[in-house]
């Protein structure tokens, strides 16, 4: 973790504590009180070409239940899901996702890692989340796009996933996103 990461936690955490009175002065939270601070969801994801994911794992809970049937519930999924789980292809592209109806309203941060040439995770450098780049767009509450998830940006171009006896055997990136 760096320091930007360590700062971005740490407004966080004076915002929430504030937004929910339960700060003892300045902007410590309360001890004893548990905030539900930390929603964080995170998602897996697999190729098959560099530019095209085939298919997401999404953790339960991460759609609300008025989703489309059974998003809810989590799962992995390889196409579209109702209008709530969309692959968005571009041409012979697919290196975006859009979610609606999620649980929580507002992304405010995410976190990318991915399954690199050495055979190792590591997550990806923060210059390559951006506007350009990896990213996520919010224009409405309860929804999320990722866009830029090619694997140059996530694998360092490796098109490999995880092998046996690797963490997430048969992944090749995470997005982690967090709630506010």
């Amino acid at each position: 973790m760096n320091s930007s990461e360590l700062l971005r936690i740490r407004i966080g955490d004076s915002l929430y504590c504030r937004q929910q009175a339960i700060c003892n002065g300045g902007t410590q939270l309360t001890p004893g009180i548990v905030t539900g601070l930390g929603k964080s969801f995170t998602l897996y994801f697999s190729y098959s070409t560099p530019n095209v994911i085939s298919r997401v794992y999404v953790p339960p809970g991460f759609f609300s239940t008025s989703a489309s049937s059974g998003l809810s519930n989590g799962g992995i999924f390889t196409g579209n899901v109702g209008t709530d789980l969309q692959f968005i292809t571009v041409g012979a592209v697919t290196t975006s996702l859009s979610f609606n109806r999620t649980s929580y309203s507002t992304v405010i941060g995410m976190q990318v890692s991915g399954f690199v040439n050495a055979g190792v995770w590591q997550p990806i450098p923060g210059q390559l989340i951006g506007n350009t780049n990896v990213r996520f767009t919010v224009d409405t509450l309860n929804k999320v796009i990722l866009a830029g998830l090619s694997a140059t940006l996530t694998t360092g171009g490796n098109t490999t996933p995880a092998g046996a006896g690797k963490p997430l055997e048969g992944w090749q990136f995470t997005v982690t996103l967090f709630y506010l």
